[in-house]
């Protein structure tokens, strides 16, 4: 879910919850081409988090796209600050 914040990606706090906490993601890469960056990097750290990155911008949870990416919740919005 998009707002009115620059590039700004709302994702939720919780499954369930109506709160969401804004996660600024560059808009310049779509889902799409993040996951391509992410098949060709050497580094999979990297594509993990390429990977995590595709699924907020897909608009899944921050639990989604933590689990993709091997990491927590905070972990994945401090990383994507």
């Amino acid at each position: 879910m998009r707002n009115s914040l620059s590039g700004a990606v709302l994702i939720p706090l919780a499954r369930g919850d109506s709160r969401h906490a804004p996660v600024r993601l560059r808009t310049d890469f779509s889902a799409t081409e993040l996951r391509r960056l992410a098949r060709k990097a050497k580094d999979s750290d990297q594509s993990r988090r390429l990977l995590s990155l595709a699924a907020v911008t897909d608009g899944k949870s921050r639990a989604e796209a933590a689990t993709i990416g091997g990491m927590d919740r905070q972990t994945l919005r401090d990383w994507a600050h």
